[in-house]
């Protein structure tokens, strides 16, 4: 059986860390709450759904990284002009987490504030 990887075994403490729920964390990985569960607690997953919480993970770490942690969970929710209106989880559950990959970049490198 393959070992978790590193975001496997912090996403509960990452959710809980950043105040953010499952209900949101699975949102931002377009995926069920049944599916968080199962890859928190090590069990089998889809490659691709094991795929979407990683990387559903790294962006909550690189969001961590770049914003107030008080803030983060409800900037998750509120509608944002810069997403066309969109709230970043909406923005997620429409497949374009890269969108919000890219916000991040942009703002570690100094064109965004």
């Amino acid at each position: 059986m393959e070992a978790p990887s590193l975001a496997r075994k912090e996403s509960a403490d990452l959710r809980a860390e950043l105040a953010v729920t499952r209900e949101q964390f699975s949102r931002l990985a377009a995926t069920s709450e049944e599916d968080v569960a199962a890859w928190e607690e090590g069990r089998p997953l889809s490659p691709s759904a094991a795929a979407r919480l990683e990387r559903s993970a790294k962006l909550l770490r690189s969001l961590s990284k770049v914003m107030k942690l008080d803030c983060l969970r409800d900037w998750l929710e509120c509608p944002n002009p810069a997403f066309g209106g969109r709230a970043a989880l909406a923005v997620a559950e429409q497949g374009d987490i890269q969108l919000l990959e890219r916000m991040v970049h942009e703002v570690e490198g100094g064109s965004l504030t």
